[in-house]
Protein backbone atom coordinates (compact mmCIF):
# COMPACT_ATOMS: atom_id res chain seq x y z
CA UNK A 1 0.00 0.00 0.00
CA UNK A 2 1.66 3.33 -1.13
CA UNK A 3 0.55 6.48 1.18
CA UNK A 4 -0.23 8.45 -2.17
CA UNK A 5 -3.39 7.93 -5.54
CA UNK A 6 -7.83 6.53 -8.20
CA UNK A 7 -9.34 3.93 -9.70
CA UNK A 8 -12.38 0.77 -9.42
CA UNK A 9 -14.12 -2.26 -9.78
CA UNK A 10 -17.11 -3.75 -7.64
CA UNK A 11 -16.80 -6.66 -5.14
CA UNK A 12 -19.17 -9.73 -5.65
CA UNK A 13 -21.21 -12.53 -3.70
CA UNK A 14 -17.69 -13.95 -2.32
CA UNK A 15 -16.77 -10.94 -0.76
CA UNK A 16 -20.19 -9.73 1.13
CA UNK A 17 -22.78 -12.15 0.18
CA UNK A 18 -26.15 -11.68 -1.49
CA UNK A 19 -27.72 -8.44 -1.42
CA UNK A 20 -31.03 -8.37 0.47
CA UNK A 21 -34.32 -5.70 -0.30
CA UNK A 22 -35.36 -4.34 3.42
CA UNK A 23 -38.29 -2.27 3.70
CA UNK A 24 -37.75 1.38 3.81
CA UNK A 25 -38.84 2.84 7.40
CA UNK A 26 -40.58 6.33 8.26
CA UNK A 27 -43.99 7.81 7.26
CA UNK A 28 -43.41 8.48 3.41
CA UNK A 29 -42.60 4.86 2.75
CA UNK A 30 -40.23 4.92 -0.18
CA UNK A 31 -38.42 2.22 -2.43
CA UNK A 32 -36.85 -0.86 -0.58
CA UNK A 33 -33.36 -0.69 1.10
CA UNK A 34 -30.20 -2.86 -0.05
CA UNK A 35 -27.99 -4.46 2.28
CA UNK A 36 -25.75 -6.93 2.03
CA UNK A 37 -25.52 -10.70 3.85
CA UNK A 38 -21.97 -10.59 5.27
CA UNK A 39 -20.44 -12.74 7.21
CA UNK A 40 -19.11 -10.97 10.50
CA UNK A 41 -15.91 -13.41 9.76
CA UNK A 42 -15.73 -11.91 5.94
CA UNK A 43 -13.01 -9.25 7.32
CA UNK A 44 -10.29 -11.21 5.64
CA UNK A 45 -11.66 -11.47 2.36
CA UNK A 46 -12.88 -7.47 2.42
CA UNK A 47 -9.01 -6.33 3.11
CA UNK A 48 -7.62 -8.72 0.72
CA UNK A 49 -9.77 -7.70 -1.82
CA UNK A 50 -10.03 -3.95 -1.27
CA UNK A 51 -5.98 -3.79 -0.95
CA UNK A 52 -5.59 -5.76 -4.19
CA UNK A 53 -7.59 -3.32 -6.13
CA UNK A 54 -6.83 -0.51 -4.09
CA UNK A 55 -5.28 2.77 -6.47
CA UNK A 56 -1.95 2.85 -4.00
CA UNK A 57 -1.32 -0.64 -4.42
CA UNK A 58 2.25 -1.09 -5.61
CA UNK A 59 3.66 -4.71 -6.60
CA UNK A 60 7.56 -2.67 -6.33
CA UNK A 61 8.67 -3.09 -3.10
CA UNK A 62 10.36 -0.03 -2.54
CA UNK A 63 7.50 2.02 -3.19
CA UNK A 64 5.28 0.25 -0.35
CA UNK A 65 4.79 2.02 2.69
CA UNK A 66 3.17 -0.86 4.14
CA UNK A 67 3.19 -4.98 3.39
CA UNK A 68 -0.24 -7.29 3.89
CA UNK A 69 0.22 -10.61 5.12
CA UNK A 70 -2.68 -12.37 3.32
CA UNK A 71 -3.29 -14.81 5.81
CA UNK A 72 -6.11 -15.36 7.19
CA UNK A 73 -9.54 -17.93 7.92
CA UNK A 74 -12.77 -17.70 7.49
CA UNK A 75 -13.92 -19.47 10.77
CA UNK A 76 -12.81 -21.88 12.91
CA UNK A 77 -9.08 -22.78 11.27
CA UNK A 78 -8.14 -26.50 10.88
CA UNK A 79 -4.93 -26.30 12.90
CA UNK A 80 -2.99 -29.12 11.18
CA UNK A 81 -2.65 -26.69 7.99
CA UNK A 82 -1.59 -23.72 10.51
CA UNK A 83 2.35 -22.97 9.47
CA UNK A 84 4.96 -22.56 11.26
CA UNK A 85 6.61 -19.15 11.74
CA UNK A 86 9.40 -20.20 9.69
CA UNK A 87 7.07 -22.00 7.01
CA UNK A 88 5.36 -18.11 7.04
CA UNK A 89 8.61 -15.89 7.40
CA UNK A 90 10.38 -18.13 4.24
CA UNK A 91 6.93 -16.74 2.52
CA UNK A 92 7.26 -13.20 3.10
CA UNK A 93 10.30 -11.98 1.04
CA UNK A 94 10.05 -8.54 2.35
CA UNK A 95 9.57 -8.82 5.93
CA UNK A 96 12.90 -8.40 8.10
CA UNK A 97 14.24 -6.28 11.14
CA UNK A 98 13.95 -3.11 9.38
CA UNK A 99 10.67 -3.30 7.83
CA UNK A 100 8.47 -6.03 10.44
CA UNK A 101 6.44 -2.53 11.67
CA UNK A 102 5.45 -1.87 8.03
CA UNK A 103 4.40 -5.10 8.23
CA UNK A 104 0.66 -5.94 8.92
CA UNK A 105 -1.77 -8.52 10.02
CA UNK A 106 -5.46 -9.61 10.29
CA UNK A 107 -7.39 -12.35 11.91
CA UNK A 108 -10.95 -12.17 11.08
CA UNK A 109 -12.05 -12.99 14.21
CA UNK A 110 -11.94 -11.98 18.40
CA UNK A 111 -8.17 -13.50 18.39
CA UNK A 112 -9.29 -15.76 21.13
CA UNK A 113 -7.24 -18.71 21.90
CA UNK A 114 -8.46 -21.71 19.81
CA UNK A 115 -9.95 -19.52 16.99
CA UNK A 116 -6.15 -18.72 15.83
CA UNK A 117 -3.28 -20.48 14.75
CA UNK A 118 -0.26 -20.31 17.10
CA UNK A 119 1.93 -18.37 15.03
CA UNK A 120 -0.55 -15.06 14.74
CA UNK A 121 0.71 -14.68 18.78
CA UNK A 122 4.03 -15.21 18.21
CA UNK A 123 6.44 -13.57 21.15
CA UNK A 124 8.86 -10.97 21.61
CA UNK A 125 10.79 -13.47 24.02
CA UNK A 126 10.93 -16.24 21.81
CA UNK A 127 14.22 -17.64 20.84
CA UNK A 128 12.83 -18.28 17.29
CA UNK A 129 13.94 -15.74 15.22
CA UNK A 130 10.59 -16.02 13.05
CA UNK A 131 8.73 -15.34 15.82
CA UNK A 132 10.33 -12.41 17.04
CA UNK A 133 9.90 -11.05 13.45
CA UNK A 134 6.07 -11.64 13.36
CA UNK A 135 5.84 -10.34 16.67
CA UNK A 136 7.00 -6.97 16.01
CA UNK A 137 4.15 -7.34 12.90
CA UNK A 138 1.22 -4.68 13.21
CA UNK A 139 -2.15 -7.70 13.90
CA UNK A 140 -5.89 -6.51 13.58
CA UNK A 141 -8.82 -8.16 15.29
CA UNK A 142 -12.29 -7.85 16.69
CA UNK A 143 -10.65 -7.51 20.21
CA UNK A 144 -7.21 -6.86 21.76
CA UNK A 145 -5.49 -7.50 24.69
CA UNK A 146 -7.02 -3.45 25.93
CA UNK A 147 -10.63 -4.54 25.58
CA UNK A 148 -9.94 -8.35 26.69
CA UNK A 149 -7.79 -7.95 29.51
CA UNK A 150 -9.22 -10.90 32.01
CA UNK A 151 -9.92 -14.35 31.26
CA UNK A 152 -13.56 -14.76 31.28
CA UNK A 153 -14.07 -17.77 33.70
CA UNK A 154 -17.87 -19.49 33.16
CA UNK A 155 -20.16 -21.99 32.04
CA UNK A 156 -21.51 -22.48 28.39
CA UNK A 157 -25.63 -22.21 28.26
CA UNK A 158 -24.76 -26.16 27.42
CA UNK A 159 -23.77 -26.64 31.10
CA UNK A 160 -19.73 -27.19 29.97
CA UNK A 161 -16.69 -25.10 31.09
CA UNK A 162 -14.59 -23.07 28.71
CA UNK A 163 -12.58 -25.21 26.33
CA UNK A 164 -9.26 -25.31 27.59
CA UNK A 165 -7.02 -23.13 25.72
CA UNK A 166 -9.90 -21.26 24.80
CA UNK A 167 -8.44 -17.32 26.40
CA UNK A 168 -8.66 -13.50 25.93
CA UNK A 169 -6.07 -12.26 23.08
CA UNK A 170 -2.84 -12.05 23.45
CA UNK A 171 -0.99 -11.25 20.04
CA UNK A 172 1.99 -8.78 20.42
CA UNK A 173 1.08 -5.36 18.47
CA UNK A 174 -2.68 -6.11 18.30
CA UNK A 175 -5.05 -3.90 17.47
CA UNK A 176 -8.99 -3.99 17.84
CA UNK A 177 -11.04 -3.13 14.46
CA UNK A 178 -14.85 -3.08 14.01
CA UNK A 179 -16.75 -5.97 12.59
CA UNK A 180 -17.94 -5.39 8.67
CA UNK A 181 -21.79 -3.99 8.93
CA UNK A 182 -24.50 -5.07 6.93
CA UNK A 183 -24.08 -2.02 4.55
CA UNK A 184 -20.41 -2.95 4.03
CA UNK A 185 -20.18 -3.35 0.21
CA UNK A 186 -22.93 -1.44 -1.00
CA UNK A 187 -22.45 0.81 -4.18
CA UNK A 188 -22.92 4.78 -3.58
CA UNK A 189 -26.48 5.01 -4.53
CA UNK A 190 -27.66 2.33 -2.30
CA UNK A 191 -25.49 3.72 0.72
CA UNK A 192 -26.82 7.30 0.36
CA UNK A 193 -30.34 6.35 0.30
CA UNK A 194 -29.48 4.07 3.50
CA UNK A 195 -28.01 6.59 5.32
CA UNK A 196 -31.18 8.95 4.64
CA UNK A 197 -33.36 6.45 5.81
CA UNK A 198 -31.52 5.61 8.94
CA UNK A 199 -30.44 8.94 10.33
CA UNK A 200 -34.03 10.88 9.18
CA UNK A 201 -35.14 12.71 12.56
CA UNK A 202 -38.75 10.52 12.70
CA UNK A 203 -39.57 9.15 15.34
CA UNK A 204 -38.80 5.19 15.80
CA UNK A 205 -41.63 2.36 16.99
CA UNK A 206 -39.62 1.37 19.84
CA UNK A 207 -37.93 2.91 22.68
CA UNK A 208 -35.32 0.10 22.61
CA UNK A 209 -34.96 -3.25 21.02
CA UNK A 210 -32.97 -6.23 22.03
CA UNK A 211 -32.10 -9.00 19.54
CA UNK A 212 -29.60 -11.97 20.40
CA UNK A 213 -29.86 -15.76 20.76
CA UNK A 214 -28.80 -17.16 23.67
CA UNK A 215 -25.43 -19.58 23.69
CA UNK A 216 -22.65 -18.41 25.61
CA UNK A 217 -21.40 -18.07 29.53
CA UNK A 218 -24.14 -18.41 31.98
CA UNK A 219 -22.63 -15.02 33.69
CA UNK A 220 -23.58 -13.39 30.06
CA UNK A 221 -26.93 -15.29 29.77
CA UNK A 222 -28.29 -13.92 32.79
CA UNK A 223 -27.42 -10.36 31.52
CA UNK A 224 -29.51 -11.67 28.13
CA UNK A 225 -32.23 -12.84 30.45
CA UNK A 226 -32.68 -9.95 32.49
CA UNK A 227 -32.66 -7.64 29.76
CA UNK A 228 -35.39 -9.89 27.95
CA UNK A 229 -37.97 -9.85 30.82
CA UNK A 230 -37.66 -6.42 31.52
CA UNK A 231 -38.12 -5.95 27.53
CA UNK A 232 -41.14 -8.05 27.51
CA UNK A 233 -42.86 -6.27 29.97
CA UNK A 234 -42.56 -3.18 28.22
CA UNK A 235 -44.56 -1.76 25.15
CA UNK A 236 -41.41 0.15 24.78
CA UNK A 237 -39.18 -2.44 23.80
CA UNK A 238 -39.14 -4.86 21.36
CA UNK A 239 -37.46 -8.73 21.71
CA UNK A 240 -36.79 -10.78 18.98
CA UNK A 241 -35.32 -13.96 19.97
CA UNK A 242 -32.62 -15.31 16.82
CA UNK A 243 -32.25 -18.93 18.29
CA UNK A 244 -35.07 -19.97 16.51
CA UNK A 245 -33.94 -18.33 12.83
CA UNK A 246 -30.27 -19.27 13.05
CA UNK A 247 -30.38 -22.71 12.76
CA UNK A 248 -27.21 -23.63 10.95
CA UNK A 249 -26.25 -20.28 9.99
CA UNK A 250 -24.43 -19.38 13.35
CA UNK A 251 -22.89 -23.23 14.29
CA UNK A 252 -21.19 -22.70 10.63
CA UNK A 253 -20.08 -19.06 11.42
CA UNK A 254 -21.22 -18.75 7.68
CA UNK A 255 -23.09 -15.47 6.51
CA UNK A 256 -26.06 -14.00 8.25
CA UNK A 257 -29.37 -15.79 6.58
CA UNK A 258 -32.27 -13.42 5.29
CA UNK A 259 -35.02 -14.16 7.84
CA UNK A 260 -31.66 -13.48 10.62
CA UNK A 261 -30.85 -10.27 8.88
CA UNK A 262 -34.77 -8.93 8.45
CA UNK A 263 -35.16 -9.57 11.96
CA UNK A 264 -31.76 -7.85 13.30
CA UNK A 265 -32.04 -5.08 10.48
CA UNK A 266 -35.89 -4.12 10.98
CA UNK A 267 -35.50 -4.29 15.14
CA UNK A 268 -32.48 -1.81 15.12
CA UNK A 269 -34.59 0.33 12.07
CA UNK A 270 -37.11 1.30 14.38
CA UNK A 271 -35.63 1.70 17.57
CA UNK A 272 -33.69 4.98 19.25
CA UNK A 273 -31.66 2.18 21.59
CA UNK A 274 -30.41 -0.96 20.76
CA UNK A 275 -29.04 -3.32 24.13
CA UNK A 276 -25.53 -4.93 23.31
CA UNK A 277 -25.03 -6.55 25.84
CA UNK A 278 -21.33 -8.86 25.99
CA UNK A 279 -21.66 -12.41 24.74
CA UNK A 280 -18.60 -15.15 24.87
CA UNK A 281 -16.48 -11.86 24.72
CA UNK A 282 -16.93 -7.77 24.77
CA UNK A 283 -17.21 -7.39 21.50
CA UNK A 284 -20.51 -8.16 19.11
CA UNK A 285 -21.61 -7.29 15.63
CA UNK A 286 -24.28 -6.18 16.32
CA UNK A 287 -22.72 -2.91 18.38
CA UNK A 288 -21.62 -2.13 14.39
CA UNK A 289 -25.04 -3.36 12.66
CA UNK A 290 -26.88 -0.39 15.63
CA UNK A 291 -24.63 2.32 14.76
CA UNK A 292 -25.27 1.99 11.13
CA UNK A 293 -28.80 1.46 11.68
CA UNK A 294 -28.58 5.09 14.09
CA UNK A 295 -29.54 3.16 16.87
CA UNK A 296 -28.23 3.79 19.75
CA UNK A 297 -25.87 1.21 21.30
CA UNK A 298 -26.57 0.70 25.32
CA UNK A 299 -23.52 -1.07 26.49
CA UNK A 300 -23.00 -3.15 29.89
CA UNK A 301 -19.54 -3.73 30.32
CA UNK A 302 -16.91 -0.77 30.50
CA UNK A 303 -14.58 -3.38 28.11
CA UNK A 304 -16.89 -2.51 25.38
CA UNK A 305 -15.90 1.02 25.15
CA UNK A 306 -12.39 0.16 24.75
CA UNK A 307 -13.11 -1.50 21.47
CA UNK A 308 -12.28 -0.05 18.03
CA UNK A 309 -10.08 3.13 19.17
CA UNK A 310 -9.21 3.79 15.56
CA UNK A 311 -12.58 3.88 14.40
CA UNK A 312 -14.58 5.30 17.90
CA UNK A 313 -12.61 8.09 19.54
CA UNK A 314 -15.04 8.80 22.38
CA UNK A 315 -17.81 6.22 23.09
CA UNK A 316 -19.99 8.44 25.48
CA UNK A 317 -20.34 10.10 22.50
CA UNK A 318 -22.30 7.69 20.45
CA UNK A 319 -23.30 4.81 23.38
CA UNK A 320 -25.26 4.58 26.46
CA UNK A 321 -23.08 2.82 29.03
CA UNK A 322 -25.56 0.86 32.03
CA UNK A 323 -23.07 -0.90 34.47
CA UNK A 324 -26.21 -2.53 36.44
CA UNK A 325 -28.57 -4.43 34.53
CA UNK A 326 -30.54 -5.08 37.83
CA UNK A 327 -32.17 -1.09 37.87
CA UNK A 328 -35.13 -0.08 35.60
CA UNK A 329 -33.05 0.04 32.48
CA UNK A 330 -35.86 0.94 29.93
CA UNK A 331 -37.31 3.37 32.53
CA UNK A 332 -33.20 4.99 32.77
CA UNK A 333 -33.38 5.20 28.89
CA UNK A 334 -36.73 7.02 28.61
CA UNK A 335 -35.08 9.20 31.52
CA UNK A 336 -32.64 10.29 29.18
CA UNK A 337 -33.27 14.27 27.30
CA UNK A 338 -34.33 14.45 24.12
CA UNK A 339 -31.67 16.72 23.20
CA UNK A 340 -29.18 14.61 24.30
CA UNK A 341 -30.44 11.74 22.32
CA UNK A 342 -30.32 14.17 19.28
CA UNK A 343 -27.11 14.69 20.04
CA UNK A 344 -25.94 10.88 20.26
CA UNK A 345 -27.75 10.28 17.14
CA UNK A 346 -26.29 12.86 14.88
CA UNK A 347 -22.86 11.59 16.44
CA UNK A 348 -23.86 7.79 14.94
CA UNK A 349 -24.60 9.70 11.81
CA UNK A 350 -20.97 11.19 11.28
CA UNK A 351 -19.36 7.54 12.68
CA UNK A 352 -21.34 4.98 10.59
CA UNK A 353 -19.21 5.81 7.69
CA UNK A 354 -15.67 4.88 9.28
CA UNK A 355 -17.44 1.94 9.92
CA UNK A 356 -18.49 0.67 6.42
CA UNK A 357 -16.26 -0.95 3.89
CA UNK A 358 -16.75 -0.05 0.47
CA UNK A 359 -16.90 -1.85 -2.12
CA UNK A 360 -13.24 -3.12 -3.62
CA UNK A 361 -11.75 -0.21 -6.33
CA UNK A 362 -14.17 1.96 -5.10
CA UNK A 363 -12.45 3.10 -1.84
CA UNK A 364 -14.51 5.88 0.18
CA UNK A 365 -11.99 8.06 1.94
CA UNK A 366 -13.04 8.13 5.60
CA UNK A 367 -14.91 4.46 5.34
CA UNK A 368 -13.29 1.31 7.90
CA UNK A 369 -10.69 0.35 5.46
CA UNK A 370 -9.26 4.14 4.85
CA UNK A 371 -9.51 4.47 8.68
CA UNK A 372 -7.63 1.63 9.73
CA UNK A 373 -4.79 1.93 6.82
CA UNK A 374 -4.41 5.88 7.71
CA UNK A 375 -4.04 4.52 11.80
CA UNK A 376 -1.69 1.35 10.58
CA UNK A 377 0.81 3.69 8.83
CA UNK A 378 1.28 6.27 11.96
CA UNK A 379 1.47 3.19 14.49
CA UNK A 380 4.18 2.13 11.84
CA UNK A 381 5.96 5.36 11.84
CA UNK A 382 5.72 4.95 15.15
CA UNK A 383 7.17 1.31 16.06
CA UNK A 384 9.83 2.28 12.96
CA UNK A 385 11.06 5.34 15.30
CA UNK A 386 10.91 3.37 18.80
CA UNK A 387 13.69 0.76 16.52
CA UNK A 388 15.32 3.31 15.54
CA UNK A 389 16.34 5.08 19.16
Amino acid sequence: WDSSAGGGVPGDYCIFGDTLKVPSLGSGGGDDLDVRLVSQFALGRIFYASLLKHPRHTTIPGQADLFFIPVFHSSQPDLKRCPTAEQLVDELPHLNNETAARHFWLTPTTGWGTLECSVFNSRLASTSPAEQLLANVIKLAFEDRTSTPIFLEGVTSSGTHRKPGLHPPSAENLHSVPYPSFISGLSDASMEAWMANATAPRERKYLVSAVWGFQGLSSTLKTRMSLMMQCEHSPACSFTNLDPLIGHVRRRGTALGPAVAQAVISAKLQSTFCFEPTGDTPSRRGIVDAITAGCIPVLFSPLQTRLWPWHVERWENVSVLVRDVGQDVIAHLAAIPSREVARLRENLAELAPRLTFAVPGRPRPGDALDTTLAAVFKESRNQSAKTAL
